[in-house]
């Protein structure tokens, strides 16, 4: 499947020109991962959950997670 990202590929160019240099991928679980929560995400019947073993993301206790619905309610 073509994978259409206009700023990937405007990198990606620049990177062959030579016009832009010290790029880093990321690891191949990193995406695997991702790709995984955003599965699960739009579809979460059928999907089996997540351990806290599996998870790297931030853990926010109940008070951060008020305060960050706080902030963006405007948003």
């Amino acid at each position: 499947m073509f994978d259409w990202d206009p700023t990937k590929w405007t990198i990606l160019i620049l990177h062959r020109l030579g016009l832009v240099s010290g790029l880093r991928r990321a690891r191949e679980e990193d995406i695997q991962l991702a790709k995984m929560l955003m599965e699960h995400k739009h579809d979460p019947v059928g999907h089996e959950q997540m351990t806290e073993e599996e998870w790297r993301g931030p853990v926010w206790d109940k008070s951060q997670l008020v305060d960050y619905i706080q902030s963006n309610q405007g948003a």
